[in-house]
């Protein structure tokens, strides 16, 4: 089982379009994470912008925004599709076959927010992210 979430991706706006998307759409914020709070890599003048935000209708989340300081502009996609996976093995096989052709930018592995992740761009050129919430350990 999965969910599918647009990620839509800012260079230093993210704040002001959750802003505007909540206050026009009545949504919520769900999990907002800067790059300061998150211990990511990042320069002085980006420590308020967001690393990761949830935008949200009721208990849903049903897009995702963040801000890319790596990337300029006109050098990158502002849309990535994101599938949250309830199955780790599952979520392998569908990541094996879609970078087929395409291209892995972050190998699937564990992350410091509990989960596993990763990132390609398929051979038709639309970026994905996939991520399954690992158990939580006792």
């Amino acid at each position: 089982m999965f969910t599918l979430h647009p990620y839509l991706i800012f260079h230093g706006q993210a704040q002001k379009a959750l802003d505007l998307y909540t206050e026009a759409l009545g949504l919520t914020i769900g999990m907002q994470q800067t790059y300061t709070s998150s211990g990511q890599e990042h320069t002085p003048d980006q420590s308020d912008w967001i690393m990761h935000a949830e935008l949200c209708q009721g208990d849903h989340c049903i897009a995702m925004i963040c801000d890319q300081p790596q990337h300029q502009k006109t050098q990158f996609i502002p849309v990535q599709l994101s599938l949250n996976y309830t199955d780790l093995q599952q979520m392998q096989r569908a990541f094996d076959r879609l970078s087929a052709g395409g291209q892995v930018t972050m190998p699937l592995a564990k992350q410091f927010w509990g989960a596993h992740f990763g990132m390609l761009t398929d051979r038709f050129g639309i970026p994905w992210m996939m991520n399954c919430d690992l158990p939580e350990e006792n």
